[in-house]
């Protein structure tokens, strides 16, 4: 009986102690496993880069720097750094959220421009009224320039009516003039001819008595002399008058033979 009491109680304290052993060792296995999993999560948290935040300065400015974020850290203070033109915008009076479109953006900054360029300002309405008195002045400057030109335009056509009318008057009143004189020449010879003619049968009538044979014959040659004179001056007016007609046809004088 005593001998088989220390072999009972060696049997109980291994007993105990697998059970023991089986309880602990899923516990150990659980708690590494909890360890290990929040090394991981930790782990993920500093690989995974946070969400870019964009704002008014991103979609109005194409040639902003992108920042490369190489830690969470850097990330932080990036997203920091862009927060802070977003809260001045909003202060300023941007009422477009932080998460917009980038065409949503797009759009309104084109209004604004589109709003800007359409308001005029003080300094350009004054250069635009500058202008427009700039081109009045011209425009009546073209005008009395025209008006000018015109009136110079009226007077030398009325300088070249004048002109070729002195001109042909010129011509017109020569033509007349040596017509008149041919005329009176004709009748000087007509004249001539006829005293002649009165003194030849005035002498036959007389029977050479009234005038005298001598007287007769001088009377003739006198006669004869005046008639050559006046026939060689009817020649020389007649070719005056061809002359003159022909020198008034290539001045442009119409109808330089009726006259």
């Amino acid at each position: 009986m005593r001998l088989l009491l220390p072999s009972i109680s060696n049997c109980a304290l291994s007993i105990l102690a697998l059970a023991l052993l089986t309880v602990a060792a899923p516990m150990t296995a659980h708690a590494q496993s909890l360890g290990d999993i929040a090394r991981q999560q930790r782990a993920d948290k500093q690989s995974t880069k946070p969400a870019r935040v964009y704002t008014n300065d991103d979609f109005e400015s194409p040639e902003a720097p992108v920042v490369t974020d190489k830690s969470a850290q850097s990330d932080s203070d990036s997203t920091d750094a862009n927060a802070q033109p977003a809260a001045s915008d909003a202060k300023a009076g941007d009422t477009k959220p932080a998460d917009a479109k980038p065409e949503d953006a797009a759009k309104a900054a084109d209004k604004a421009d589109s709003a800007a360029d359409k308001k005029p300002s003080k300094k350009n309405a004054a250069a635009d009224a500058t202008n427009n008195e700039g081109d009045e002045k011209a425009a009546k400057a073209e005008e009395t320039e025209a008006s000018k030109d015109a009136k110079q335009k009226a007077q030398r056509e009325k300088d070249i009516v004048e002109r070729t009318k002195e001109v042909n008057d010129r011509y017109i009143n020569r033509i007349k003039k040596l017509r008149e004189d041919l005329n009176q020449a004709r009748l000087q010879l007509a004249k001539t001819q006829s005293d002649q003619v009165e003194s030849t049968r005035a002498y036959h009538n007389t029977a050479g008595m009234t005038p005298t044979p001598i007287q007769f014959e001088a009377e003739q040659r006198d006669f004869i002399v005046k008639i050559a004179e006046q026939q060689d001056l009817i020649k020389g007016l007649e070719q005056q008058l061809s002359d003159a007609q022909e020198a008034a046809r290539h001045a442009g004088v119409p109808r330089p033979y009726d006259y």
